[in-house]
């Protein structure tokens, strides 16, 4: 038997269903309409998925990584359906910052979907360093570690934080990379609870030898935390830094979206939106827009220090504007022409459709602009 194919003895799963898997090879050929496929065919927002499902192995599009995903887990189901891990955009960003021998680190790593695909981009040369907390995830992320061969990935079942010991991971919804060491009214007596190890990332990251770095943090509100924490790395080492940015969470862990860019500023480093909009021609390449203020109550950035190696790659990528802002003179703004163009703040609720980037036109990129300071 398959693995992750149910026993025959129990009643057929939804993602056996003659309707949901015609759903699941309309959205894998990337044809119009998937969203509304998603819907009405699979069912993709609906509880139907809770009974009934089990566990199944996918062979990812993308990577071509072996997948075990729980299609009763609402992202899970979303890459199920798509073949692949469902945020293109920084799947897209990936591609074009990372290079054979540069390090990879993922802070909030979950099951490893993101892990996986930059172990390949960085190759046997490179590094990835995988953290995520959460006993029952790190079991899956270490599967897909040695499911696919991934030498090159090193777990840590570590949260990192501004000091060393023990704190305690609450989740906060069904959604199991939902953890957060802030304290989450709305997770109080919700969901598990475990008790993790905490570490500094700068005493994780030292040993490292010196190639361009990249890293992706999300941690539901604790970015600030971890960022403090990564004091010395951001100073020497001036990695690139991609940062989900939750505005609730932040806020109950007494943080807003202006202190990780004050923390950052400091060192020279601009913030971008980003997003992968379809070319013409077939593809999708990044397009960066400055950022100078929230976008959302949930939405991610991309921080780049003013030169790297990852930097210098990402430039022709930054979106144009007219006026001061194509200048990059200071008090330039673009936050008009981002709505205008539908610059993305990707959520991650039940209502989000994760198949569907946004679509728009590609300027001529100018050079590095300066950023005006963000409202909170």
């Amino acid at each position: 038997m398959p693995a992750g194919d149910p026993p025959s003895s129990q009643p057929r799963g939804p993602t056996r269903d003659p309707l949901v898997r015609l759903a699941a090879a309309w959205c894998r050929a990337d044809l119009p309409g998937r969203s509304l496929v998603a819907r009405r065919l699979a069912r993709v927002g609906d509880d139907a998925f809770r009974s009934g499902a089990s566990p199944v192995d996918i062979r990812d599009r993308w990577g071509h990584h072996t997948l075990r995903l729980d299609p009763r887990e609402y992202f899970q189901r979303w890459a199920w359906l798509l073949g692949r891990y469902h945020e293109v955009p920084l799947l897209t960003l990936l591609e074009r910052a990372l290079r054979p021998g540069d390090t990879f680190v993922d802070i909030g790593a979950n099951f490893g979907l993101v892990s996986l695909r930059a172990s390949t981009l960085v190759g046997p040369t490179g590094r990835v360093l995988a953290f995520e907390p959460n006993p029952v995830v790190y079991e899956r992320l270490a599967w897909h570690i040695d499911r696919n061969g991934a030498t090159n990935i090193t777990p840590s079942r570590v949260a990192l934080a501004r000091r060393p010991g023990t704190a305690t991971l609450r989740l906060a919804s069904e959604n199991p990379g939902a953890g957060s060491l802030a304290d989450l009214p709305w997770a109080r007596g919700r969901g598990e609870q475990f008790e993790c190890v905490v570490d500094r990332g700068d005493a994780r990251l030292a040993h490292l030898p010196d190639a361009p770095m990249l890293i992706k943090i999300d941690v539901e509100g604790f970015e600030r935390e971890v960022l403090a924490g990564l004091s010395r790395t951001i100073r020497q080492r001036s990695p690139a830094i991609i940062s989900e940015i939750n505005r609730p969470c932040l806020k109950a862990a007494g943080a807003r979206p202006r202190d990780l860019w004050r923390m950052l500023s400091r060192h020279g480093y601009r913030a971008f939106l980003f997003e992968a909009p379809r070319r013409a021609l077939g593809g999708r390449r990044p397009r960066l827009v400055p950022f100078d203020r929230p976008a959302g109550p949930l939405y991610d950035l991309l921080f780049l220090p003013p030169e790297s190696a990852i930097a210098e790659r990402l430039r022709r990528f930054i979106a144009g504007a007219t006026g001061d802002a194509a200048r990059g003179e200071p008090g330039a703004t673009t936050q008009d022409s981002s709505k205008a163009t539908g610059t993305p703040a990707p959520a991650r609720g039940n209502n989000h459709d994760p198949s569907t980037p946004q679509s728009i036109v590609e300027p001529k990129p100018p050079a590095l602009p300066t950023t005006t300071h963000p409202a909170a």
